[in-house]
């Protein structure tokens, strides 16, 4: 069985030029995660969807972490309680969810 943990939670612009931002803000987003994972002997995987969220008009990116083993996912959760991330912000000229 795969658990799912929701790790960015966005609407998005609908937008070719915006895609670049949004690349490099999950790259940005991620890196540390996979940082950690290394560091814990955590395996993880991380799993993108874009769908239509009728409710603002926009696009909805959702990332979801995701592990095999349920020791794996309870670590997550516990050292990443304040996820989804939510926001899209540049922090120091670099895109990053928040």
């Amino acid at each position: 069985m795969i658990n799912r943990i929701p790790v960015i939670s966005c609407a998005i612009a609908d937008s070719s030029d915006y895609d670049y931002i949004v690349d490099n803000a999950i790259h940005n987003t991620l890196g540390p995660l996979w940082i950690w994972a290394e560091d814990q002997g955590v395996k993880i995987s991380f799993e993108k969807s874009i769908n239509e969220d009728v409710s603002t008009m926009s696009l909805r990116l959702k990332v979801d972490a995701l592990f095999e083993e349920t020791t794996h996912y309870a670590l997550f959760k516990l050292s990443f309680s304040e996820m989804p991330y939510q926001k899209l912000s540049m922090g120091d000229m670099q895109p990053i969810f928040s």
